[in-house]
């Protein structure tokens, strides 16, 4: 098969995924992220590429997952705009369901990739440059501040859901995710960042990995696949809602590991 073939059979996807044709699931993604080479979608991930952390092919499957959202987005730790123009990109290209970001801003001089002395001035500055500010709002603050619920439920509007979820935020799993999570269609499309541990964020992928693990080991989630560099694609499974009720009669704190204290 020819690159120019390959191609159009990712390109393809993303069509059947905007008229509603396919749902993505494990073998798609598999088949997704196989054909990516020449794509549409993999020529405008490498542009993002410049400003953001996560590896262009978890952005055009980000991407993907935004074709396929018909009620809303909620993305939870943004930095500086990488992951929140993919999703913006691909509900540009399907539907423009409402997408809220909540990024607690600030700077951060030493990161040694993409270094910024004012966050939310370059995720303004990046999301503008690709002509995708009107898919997205900003949140500035904490998942875990009452006022961001507030602000996805005015986003949403009345009755409104979410039905992709991206989180690349601190490891507090649950105090980020739980406050949202009526809000989630039953099979909400969930992607979390720092699934693996990579150079300084050991501790942070512990927490996510344990928690989404168990979820997926107790029927919460399903998984698709993690993809390079560490971000883990599914969606929520038939036994999230019970797991969602434990976790909030815990306070959503996060379940500990023996030997390990969680951050929360």
């Amino acid at each position: 098969m020819s690159r120019t073939d390959s191609a159009a059979i990712c390109d393809r996807i993303d069509r059947d995924l905007a008229a509603g044709r396919a749902r993505l699931d494990a073998g798609l993604v598999a088949s997704y992220l196989a054909h990516l080479d020449g794509s549409v979608a993999r020529a405008e991930m490498l542009s993002i590429d410049r400003f953001s952390m996560l590896h262009p092919d978890t952005l055009a499957l980000l991407r993907a997952c935004a074709i396929e959202a018909r009620r809303g987005v909620l993305e939870i730790g943004s930095y500086i705009g990488g992951s929140t123009c993919a999703i913006a990109a691909g509900l540009r290209d399907s539907t423009a369901v409402p997408f809220l970001t909540i990024e607690v801003g600030g700077s951060y001089p030493d990161q040694p990739w993409l270094p910024t002395n004012d966050i939310i001035a370059d995720w303004s500055a990046n999301v503008a440059s690709l002509g995708l500010s009107r898919y997205t709002a900003l949140f500035q603050g904490w998942a875990n501040d009452p006022a961001a619920v507030t602000a996805l439920r005015d986003r949403l509007g009345p009755g409104g859901q979410v039905d992709l979820v991206f989180m690349d935020a601190n490891g507090a799993f649950w105090p980020n995710i739980g406050p949202f999570a009526d809000l989630f269609t039953d099979d909400c499309l969930f992607v979390m960042d720092d699934y693996h541990s990579v150079e300084g964020t050991q501790e942070k992928a512990l927490n996510i990995h344990f928690a989404v693990n168990h979820l997926r080991d107790r029927g919460g989630l399903v998984e698709f696949a993690p993809v390079r560099w560490s971000t883990w694609f599914g969606r929520l499974g038939p036994a999230f809602p019970a797991l969602r009720e434990e976790a909030r009669g815990r306070g959503f704190s996060d379940l500990p590991l023996p030997g390990r204290v969680f951050m929360t």
